[in-house]
């Protein structure tokens, strides 16, 4: 601890240090698997993709000809919901199942991705998900320090 505490001196950002300090106490206290999820995809970083994934949505909307169910902005509760639904696909190893078979109702399907969502609507959220500002765009390489 001392040795790591003398390396953050050295860094000229002592806010990150900071931050790294928090982040590995509450490692230490996540004693449930929503606390584990909630240190990768925090209140701010789920704000972040909502507020990219609507403005992608606003420019898919005027691609459609006629109003779809499923064409509306998304939101907090919906996206930490898509990306729980995409770890428990994982977790399941469906994740190069084909989603025809995941929301099959002949009795082969998975249940619970049947009861959450449509398969449009997944689709949607998946082609319209978005982590950053797309229209930023980097001007030349990046040059490092």
């Amino acid at each position: 601890m001392v040795a790591e505490a003398k390396s953050c001196h050295k860094n000229t950002n002592a806010q990150y240090c900071q931050r790294e300090t928090r982040t590995e106490r509450e490692c230490m206290s996540t004693d449930t698997p929503l606390k584990s999820f909630e240190l990768f995809f925090d209140g701010a970083v789920i704000t972040e993709i909502v507020t990219w994934t609507n403005k992608k949505i606003e420019n898919v909307k005027t691609s459609y000809r006629s109003k779809r169910g499923f064409l509306y902005n998304t939101s907090v509760t919906e996206i930490r919901a898509l990306i729980r639904f995409l770890l428990f696909l994982d977790v399941t190893k469906s994740s190069k199942e084909s989603t025809a078979s995941i929301w099959a109702k002949d009795g082969t399907g998975k249940p619970i991705c049947i009861a959450a969502t449509s398969q449009k609507l997944f689709w949607f959220l998946l082609y319209c998900l978005r982590f950053d500002d797309p229209s930023f765009n980097h001007v030349g390489p990046v040059k490092s320090r």
